[in-house]
């Protein structure tokens, strides 16, 4: 019993020592629990600053990686482009490849033509040599010869100046004729048989001398050295046929006609002069002479629609479809038939063209024949 109670108490205190320890080393841990609880906020805090600057960088680098995609999309929609201009380039290059070997073909081509052309002109002007050197050998007289041809041209280009003048001057004899005639009250007076013999030499030389001046559209061309050392022998001063005035005739001829043979000349048929025109061929004269005159005072702005208003002047039908018809033979590159059947003005059964003038159409009228 003694010996219980002597170890009750040495329990007691073994058990008081064990809890004493217990809260020694239970405080001793909840030092380093709260150690561990400091080191992990800081740890925790740290996370927290590295999670958010890595937000903010990725942030950044999302906003720079939109960027570059919005960069390379334009880039890639600029290449397309380009890649599209390079397609259509190539094709030009190549189109111009095409249009520069044919432009290259045909100047080979032309340029083999051009040197047979050299050839042969080469080979006829030693023919041209070799004929002169046998036909002429003294180059004086071919001089002299070349001299006198030009001579002769000089003398009919002052004689066709002269013909002009000479046919202007008849122009207005005429229409100071015309003009009295028209003025002459009814019943008309006869006019002295001289009037009447001048104005038939006048209408008689009108139409020759309008076809002359018509035809020559300048001076008497000249011909070539090579032409003229050939054929200077050959030239004569030939006067122009259609008409012969009197002063011209001085020149040519070396004595006058007799009395008798001018009125012979002027009674008989003349070869060299046209027959006498019908009425309407007279009328469609006069009409020419008026739109002549309306066209040196003052020039339509469409030559086109002037010769459209000369043509429906004709009175006559027939005179009309004869004409435009054989504008038609004269003039097929300016004028053709018209397949309109439902035209407005009937008598029109042509088209012209804009490039018609009225000097081309002038110098088509002149050649136009006479109806049957």
């Amino acid at each position: 019993m003694d010996a219980f109670d002597t170890a009750k108490p040495d329990r007691f205190q073994q058990s008081l020592g064990s809890a004493w320890a217990s809260f020694l080393s239970s405080q001793h841990c909840s030092r380093e629990v709260g150690a561990l609880r400091r080191t992990l906020d800081d740890h925790i805090h740290q996370a927290n600053v590295s999670i958010a600057s890595l937000q903010q960088d990725s942030s950044q680098r999302h906003d720079l990686v939109t960027a570059a995609v919005a960069e390379s999309q334009s880039k890639i929609e600029q290449t397309a482009t380009s890649l599209a201009e390079i397609g259509s380039l190539r094709d030009r290059i190549s189109t111009l490849q095409r249009e520069v070997g044919q432009d290259r073909e045909h100047a080979l081509r032309r340029f083999a033509e051009l040197s047979d052309k050299l050839g042969a002109q080469q080979n006829g002007l030693e023919g041209v040599r070799s004929i002169v050197s046998q036909t002429s050998p003294d180059s004086r007289n071919v001089e002299e010869q070349y001299r006198v041809a030009l001579e002769k041209v000089e003398l009919l280009q002052g004689e066709l100046k002269e013909l002009r003048a000479e046919k202007v001057a008849s122009e207005r004899r005429l229409a100071a004729l015309e003009h009295r005639i028209a003025t002459i009250p009814q019943p008309r007076q006869e006019l002295p048989e001289e009037a009447v013999r001048v104005l038939g030499q006048i209408l008689s030389r009108q139409d020759g001398l309008v076809r002359l001046l018509d035809n020559q559209d300048g001076d008497v061309p000249t011909q070539s050295p090579t032409q003229h050392m050939l054929h200077a022998s050959m030239l004569e001063p030939r006067a122009p046929t259609p008409v012969r005035t009197g002063s011209h005739r001085n020149r040519i001829e070396d004595t006058r006609p007799s009395t008798a043979a001018k009125m012979r000349t002027e009674h008989a048929p003349q070869t060299n002069a046209e027959p006498a025109m019908p009425p309407h061929g007279q009328d469609i004269r006069s009409l020419y002479l008026i739109f002549r005159d309306r066209y040196k005072a003052s020039p339509p702005k469409s030559d086109v629609g002037f010769i459209w208003e000369f043509i429906e002047g004709i009175e006559s039908p027939d005179m009309s479809i004869h004409v435009q018809e054989s504008l038609v033979a004269i003039l097929p590159d300016y004028v053709t038939r018209s397949r309109d059947t439902r035209r407005k003005k009937a008598q029109r059964r042509i088209n012209i063209s804009k490039g018609l003038t009225w000097r081309k159409f002038r110098e088509a009228l002149v050649k136009i024949p006479t109806p049957s």
